[in-house]
Order: C-alpha cells, then sequence, then structure tokens
C-alpha cells in the first residue's frame, strides 16, 4: 500500500496460485438449521446436567438439616431448631417465658397477668 501526497492511495496485489487453498463453500439452509439444532440440544443436555448435579448436591443438604436436635432447657448464644410444634414444647417444658422491658408500669402488669391467663390455659395452672 503506497500513497503520494497527491493522490489517492495504490493497492498493489498478486495472485497467488496454489493448489493447497482450500475455497469455503455456501451452506445451504437445512444445513445451517441442523448446525443449529446441534447447538441447541448440545446447551439443553448441559443445562440438564448442571441442574441434576445441583439437585443431588442440594438433597445431601437437606438430610443434614432433618437430623434431631436435642432439647436443651438452657438458653444457647445460637439458635437451636425444633421441628416439634411449639405448644408441645412448652407443654413439656412445663413453663412460660415471659417478659417486658417496662417494669412497674400498668401496662407491665397487663403483660404479667396475660402471660399467667396464657400459662393457666396452655399448662393447666397460673403458677407456671
Amino acid at each position: 500500500l503506497t500513497a503520494s501526497a497527491s493522490s489517492s492511495p495504490v493497492i498493489n496485489a498478486t495472485l497467488v496460485e496454489e493448489p493447497e487453498v482450500v475455497v469455503a463453500e455456501r451452506m445451504l439452509l437445512s444445513e445451517k438449521k441442523k448446525m443449529m439444532i446441534i447447538g441447541v440440544v448440545i446447551f439443553v443436555v448441559v443445562i440438564v446436567a448442571v441442574v441434576i448435579i445441583l439437585v443431588l448436591f442440594l438433597d445431601t443438604k437437606r438430610d443434614d438439616e432433618t437430623a434431631v436436635v436435642p432439647e436443651t432447657r438452657r438458653p444457647t448464644m445460637a439458635p437451636t431448631f425444633d421441628n416439634r410444634p411449639t405448644l408441645q414444647i412448652v407443654q413439656e417444658r412445663g413453663s412460660i417465658r415471659c417478659g417486658s422491658a417496662e417494669n412497674g408500669t400498668t401496662r407491665a402488669l397487663f403483660f404479667q397477668d396475660l402471660c399467667r391467663a396464657v400459662a393457666a390455659v396452655v399448662l393447666g395452672g397460673d403458677e407456671s
């Protein structure tokens, strides 16, 4: 490629005739469709394989979560999971844990009375 200051660029090209040069052929429309279908099938197979692997991995995690957790009566720093109904847990413990941030006010007394009423119904006595 050469260019002079006043004229347009001049392009020199040389024709090479070699028997090793392969000429690209046009693909028919049906061949393009086949290639596209093959690509889609491969994509779907990969997605299905990933989903199956994830399901198998997550299924092992689910087995760990259903393990029986021992019941504790002492409060713990970390939350514990007990899959039993709350009513059953409270009845087995034999007491209801109630608390109020307001001490000595009418509202605090109301919460104490409410807690005693719930304990009487749930546990069968107001002293629990």
